[in-house]
């Protein structure tokens, strides 16, 4: 589907929202839910749609036919609600059947691994094994600590710290297929990204240090060497639109992505967490062709 890009629409936005949207010159119609009172003003009355977001199949019906009906490239959704996330991203992906390799590929470890192992990117050693046996033929060669990955979806998996525990885990019939990797050791970022028509601009990157919210002495450097490897994680894998967080760690050997978790039109509400950053005008500036500038790294 081709439309106009600046024309967006929105999910339940809050005021500021459409504030943004004014200011930045972008062009807006919203959906929104009469249950949540009443809805924030915009002209002409006619961008305003009533959706239910508890009902995932019409809501996705009623995004996906106004923006063929508009022209608009862009669904975008600030919030949390189970039930509006998902009808965005189904949306999404009938609008834009293709986006939905690039977001195999992000999902699954077993893709994901083999995608960055052969695009040389953040080489981790890893094995893909489809049976108990197969896994613990494997595991001869793993020193321990390794990791065991099962199934697509956010996790960092169950980390194997000896031959006990993971004879006590073949034991259990686990989900199979799995991927075998090894433990990554490091210091850890965040890297939160928006893409817009192939191009990632870099949101937010922080350090997770438990909650402590601090500047980090070296950020310049590890800033520089994330934003780098996640970058070219979504160019491999041919990410067109939509907010992702990566979990990068710094390793001795360099940085390497331990998880990614993709929301694609929606931008969960605790992006850029602690850094004082507005992710709203973020990720609508990038739609408008201004990106974000720094600061870029905080703790947490």
């Amino acid at each position: 589907m081709s439309g106009n890009v600046r024309r967006v629409l929105l999910v339940l936005p809050e005021t500021r929202v459409l504030e943004s949207v004014a200011v930045l010159g972008l062009d807006a119609w919203l959906v929104w839910d009469g249950r949540q009172g009443p809805p924030p003003h915009v002209e002409p009355a006619e961008r305003q749609l009533l959706g239910d977001m508890d009902d995932v199949g019409a809501l996705r019906t009623l995004l996906v036919e106004t923006a063929r009906a508009f022209g608009i490239t862009h669904i975008l959704y600030f919030g949390d609600l189970p039930g509006a996330r998902l009808a965005v991203g189904l949306a999404l992906l009938e609008l834009y059947p293709g986006h939905g390799r690039a977001l195999e590929g992000l999902a699954d470890p077993a893709v994901l691994r083999r995608v960055l192992n052969q695009g040389g990117v953040s080489v981790v050693r890893a094995v893909r094994v489809s049976s108990v046996v197969a896994a613990l033929s494997w595991a001869e060669g793993f020193p321990y600590p390794f990791v065991i990955k099962s199934g697509a979806g956010r996790g960092r998996g169950e980390v194997i710290r000896s031959r006990s525990q993971f004879d006590a885990w073949a034991r259990r019939s686990p989900r199979m297929p799995c991927v075998l990797e090894e433990h990554l050791a490091g210091s850890e970022v965040v890297v939160e990204t928006f893409s817009h028509a192939g191009m990632h601009e870099v949101i937010d990157v922080t350090a997770v240090r438990g909650k402590a919210v601090e500047p980090l002495i070296d950020a310049p450097g590890q800033v520089v060497t994330a934003r780098t490897v996640v970058r070219a994680l979504l160019d491999l894998v041919g990410l067109e639109f939509g907010f992702v967080r990566t979990w990068v760690v710094l390793t001795p050997a360099g940085p390497r992505i331990a998880e990614v978790e993709v929301a694609g039109g929606s931008v969960p509400s605790a992006a850029a967490y602690g850094t004082g950053r507005d992710v709203v005008v973020d990720v609508l500036g990038v739609l408008a062709g201004r990106p974000p500038s720094g600061p870029w790294l905080l703790s947490r």
